[in-house]
């Protein structure tokens, strides 16, 4: 049997006193971020706006004349309907149809509105319908807060919508330039 001197048996309880005690830890904590970039914005652009060319008005006096132009990319203004004892003569075909572009950063369907409309200041003039086309959609836009959707089928890619309309013609028009206006917005 091996004698063990009370120098080595201190050491080796020493040893594994140390061994079963907790070691001390040493912490050093890391913040890590989070980050998120969104974009939802809505570019549009003004192609051209409508245009029914240059017309010989002379209204009978009874009902409800109507010059329509097209939305189909036929560039077209046509009198549809012509009151008895009217003239209606095109002398400049229509030079464009109403053209937009909406562009966003990922293929999506929009709400398109229309707002602020101004009629034509002659009162024999009125901006009776407006109709528009997508490459998905069709129909008409006739009213302040009318909304229809608009398809957008490509991410950052721009997306035309057409319109056309109708001007209803209710008396003879002094011969000026005339003018009417309406908004539309888009919005998801």
């Amino acid at each position: 049997m091996k004698n063990i001197n009370l120098k080595t048996l201190g050491k080796i309880a020493l040893t594994a006193c140390l061994l079963s005690a907790p070691m001390q830890a040493f912490a050093q904590t890391a913040t890590v971020q989070a980050d998120l970039i969104t974009d939802s914005a809505i570019t549009t652009n003004n192609i051209s706006n409508m245009d029914f060319g240059e017309w010989f008005l002379v209204h009978g006096g009874v009902g409800t004349g109507v010059l329509t132009l097209t939305d189909d990319g036929s560039v077209s203004a046509t009198a549809t309907t012509t009151p008895v004892g009217s003239t209606f003569t095109n002398l400049t075909p229509s030079g464009s149809e109403g053209v937009i572009t909406v562009e966003i950063p990922a293929a999506a369907v929009l709400t398109m509105t229309r707002s602020n409309t101004t009629d034509f200041a002659d009162a024999g003039l009125s901006l009776a319908a407006v109709t528009y086309v997508t490459a998905t959609e069709s129909g008409n836009i006739d009213s302040d807060a009318t909304a229809v959707p608009v398809t957008v089928v490509a991410a950052n890619t721009p997306e035309t919508v057409t319109f056309g309309g109708q001007v209803g013609i209710t008396a003879t028009p002094a011969d000026a330039a005339h003018a009417a206006t309406f908004d539309v917005t888009f919005s998801f």
